[in-house]
């Protein structure tokens, strides 16, 4: 059983020599990809849920942002999927700790398996302290990963999904951490830097180079807003602490 949700999501490096036999991390993917036929149906077609992009001409190559500005002023809700792994789907931010394919990552989730319809979020930086908080605003229990985190730098993070929770893989914004395989397409909007992500929730390949998943990129899809791609120049940066949010709705299909 595949669950719609509904949801959007508003946000208000420094190189270094690569390890032995390290690849250096790069911050764009090659786009565009090609997008599959959904096993879902044609209401759950990326074009159709996305009717505002040509969802293969308007592919952008980015996969790693940093902060650019804050407008308060929520943009369209954007529709997306989870599939029967909904139980367990986490999403979240990281970035790259340095400038290679085997640097450390900080990772943190910001939506769990339990969120359901309504459930809503607030994300803040405090750049003095380089924290970020995550506080729930909506939803059930254990829907959101409240706290205050460190790790993540506003100059330089990506996005990811764990379709089955910590137990299972992770997929990244970068298809270098994917082991090459593209499992996010991104989309932008100007001049407000929103950008559109929506992922595939099964590699693209497998270790043979068999296809596996249909490629649709409608498992997660959700929206940014004030980011710009990494390394362009920051157009605004936020004072003190900068309030993003986020929200989903969910209901069975």
């Amino acid at each position: 059983m595949k669950k719609l949700l509904v949801g959007f999501l508003v946000f208000s490096v420094v190189m270094s020599f690569s390890m032995a036999y390290a690849a250096p991390l790069e911050y764009v993917n090659v786009r565009p990809v090609a997008i599959g036929i959904s096993s879902d149906g044609p209401s759950y077609e990326l074009q159709t849920l996305l009717p505002q992009f040509n969802v293969v001409a308007d592919q952008q190559a980015t996969g790693y942002w940093q902060l650019g500005g804050i407008n308060p002023l929520m943009g369209p809700v954007v529709a997306f999927e989870v599939t029967a792994n909904s139980a367990t789907m986490q999403m979240g931010i990281f970035t790259v700790n340095g400038g290679d394919t085997t640097s450390p990552r900080t990772l943190h989730d910001i939506f769990m398996g339990p969120a359901a319809a309504g459930t809503s979020a607030a994300i803040a930086f405090n750049l003095a302290t380089g924290e970020m908080t995550i506080a729930q605003v909506l939803g059930p229990a254990g829907a959101v990963n409240a706290g205050t985190f460190t790790g993540i730098s506003t100059s330089g993070f990506g996005f990811y999904i764990q379709p089955q929770g910590d137990n299972g893989p992770t997929y990244y914004s970068l298809d270098q951490l994917n082991g090459g395989l593209a499992q996010m397409v991104a989309f932008r909007e100007m001049p407000a830097n929103r950008w559109t992500i929506g992922f595939e929730d099964i590699a693209i390949r497998n270790a043979a180079g068999a296809i596996q998943g249909d490629y649709d990129y409608n498992d997660f899809i959700f929206q940014i807003e004030s980011i710009v791609p990494t390394p362009e120049p920051l157009t605004l940066i936020l004072l003190g602490s900068g309030l993003l949010g986020l929200a989903a709705i969910r209901r069975k299909k």
